[in-house]
């Protein structure tokens, strides 16, 4: 790794640092009065995996979950007294997918721009061609020879009478081959190529269907090693010249350096195999509903715990719905929840609800959160959904537990008192203080 680079990775975690400070800050002064506590640690989280990406945005996501419990009560244990477990999972997929999303779309539109410079090359260079085939033959092939030097592809001929190649300078500058090294034929050239023996025999076998069958094109990418730990990707395009009686004649192309994509589109799929990582160690599934495509989505995760077929898919939200394994009695109040979310200003909501799947309850906490254009507009749902099935039946024991117990008090006709030494709270029954004649109130 570079200084450049780390330089830019501390940056964009200092970044992460300085929005939950500010969120910290904000929250203690005057003002702070104004917000939600949660909705400024939000904003954080999101600025931070919107500027930094998801690592940052997690990141964030721990500074708020170790800053929340020093500003706001809380009503549940916290992970080794100091971490707010619960908010930091929900932050944290928040900064994840938020970070994730981010840089999906960077990486898109950075691919998108370099398409449309690939497109506008190709209509500069056929509309060059077009006018040298109008001009005198010898000013037109020295147009030609300009325009070539000037663009990024190189440009390749293989004449099939004779077997003689020609390759323009940026060609040979693609693969490395010095400008003025001469080859007696095609085979000279095979033999100098630097690709790997299966890539050649790939190679050939494109080229031969492209001159045996009129129909199909030669098209095909190809990779080598420049140097040691380092590949570049080059895509070759050509058409087979024939004679007016069908016979294959020459063919001619162009091979363009296609490295950057390359490396783009695989760190869009190692950036997607880490989000699919954090969502298997979270055991949580997801959905996302592109309200204006309708298109709706569920995670594996997901399509398992609502007891679907994997690679099940849907036609749109509601066609989910109609199917979706919800108790009756919460798939209403579920679906009010989400219309008054949608209709109102807030952008999130979770939700303890239950499911049947397999014959058996089982309880799903779901926490989803939408996203509005400029006008308020719905045009985005995504959310999570975690089985807290055990936990729902640990409080049932308790409740039963403790039910049983001030039964068999009852009937015991007893009288019990408790003293929490911790705390020097004394709790005494009824029972108790009628049998010490204590007064209410009174110990």
């Amino acid at each position: 790794m570079t200084l450049a680079r780390a330089t830019a990775i501390a940056w964009r975690y200092a970044l992460a640092v300085a929005c939950i400070g500010a969120a910290v800050l904000l929250h203690a002064s005057p003002a702070g009065q104004l917000f939600h506590p949660m909705g400024l640690f939000i904003l954080g989280v999101v600025a931070a995996a919107w500027s930094g990406g998801p690592g940052p945005g997690v990141f964030a996501a721990f500074l708020s979950a170790v800053a929340l419990p020093h500003l706001i009560a809380l009503t549940y244990p916290l992970l080794a007294g100091i971490f707010d477990l619960p908010r930091f999972i929900t932050l944290g997929l928040t900064g994840a997918a938020v970070g994730w999303g981010t840089n999906s779309y960077r990486r898109a539109e950075a691919a998108l721009r370099e398409r449309e410079r690939e497109l506008t090359k190709a209509r500069d260079e056929l509309g060059t061609a077009v006018a040298e085939r109008t001009a005198h033959l010898a000013a037109s092939e020295e147009r030609y020879a300009r325009a070539m030097e000037a663009t990024a592809a190189g440009h390749w001929e293989w004449d099939l009478v004779t077997h003689q190649v020609f390759h323009s300078p940026r060609f040979r500058e693609l693969y490395g081959i010095p400008v003025d090294e001469k080859f007696a034929d095609r085979d000279a050239w095979k033999a100098r190529q630097p690709i790997r023996p299966g890539e050649r025999a790939r190679q050939e076998q494109a080229l031969q269907a492209a001159i045996a069958d009129p129909t199909k094109s030669y098209d095909i990418e190809l990779s080598f090693d420049v140097r040691p730990g380092e590949v570049r990707w080059l895509r070759s395009r050509g058409k087979v010249f024939r004679s007016e009686d069908g016979r294959p004649l020459r063919v001619s192309g162009a091979t363009s350096d296609i490295t950057a994509q390359k490396l783009a589109q695989e760190a869009l799929r190692q950036s997607e195999e880490r989000y699919q990582r954090v969502m298997l160690s979270a055991n949580a599934g997801f959905w996302d509903w592109d309200v204006v495509k309708d298109e709706f989505y569920l995670s594996p995760r997901l399509l398992e715990m609502g007891g679907f077929a994997p690679g099940t898919t849907f036609a749109g939200r509601e066609d989910f719905m109609r199917r979706a394994p919800l108790h009756p009695e919460d798939l209403e109040k579920w679906q009010r929840a989400v219309r008054e979310l949608f209709t109102g200003r807030d952008s999130r909501l979770a939700m303890e609800l239950r499911v049947l799947v397999g014959g058996e309850t089982r309880w799903h906490r779901l926490d989803g959160m939408c996203f509005r254009d400029a006008h308020g507009k719905v045009v985005r749902w995504t959310g999570s959904a975690t089985d807290v099935t055990e936990g729902k039946r640990a409080e049932e024991a308790l409740r039963a537990s403790e039910q049983r117990y001030a039964h068999a008090m009852e009937g015991s006709d007893a009288g019990h008192w408790d003293w929490d030494l911790v705390s020097d709270q004394m709790f005494v029954s009824e029972r108790a203080r009628e049998m010490l004649a204590l007064p209410a109130g009174a110990l």
